[in-house]
């Protein structure tokens, strides 16, 4: 579920970053890190780019081919 209703959450810092951090939303990725208790739920703080890997961009709509036009 969405904050607060998780299971899990996964955050990066401001302040460990000095360049944007590009997007991951709907991108499915894998962390490694230390797993810390907050508030009775598990989380992860990620500290570096180094530490999430894209496994799989989200699926793109394909256009819808164009009905090719008669040869004249």
């Amino acid at each position: 579920g969405k904050y607060p209703n998780h299971v899990f959450s996964c955050f990066l810092s401001a302040k460990n970053f000095s360049e944007p951090v590009p997007s991951f939303a709907g991108k499915e990725i894998e962390v490694t890190g230390v797993i810390t208790m907050y508030e009775s739920k598990p989380q992860m703080e990620i500290d570096s780019l180094s530490q999430i890997r894209v496994l799989e961009e989200s699926p793109t709509e394909t256009p819808t081919p164009k009905p090719s036009e008669p040869a004249s």
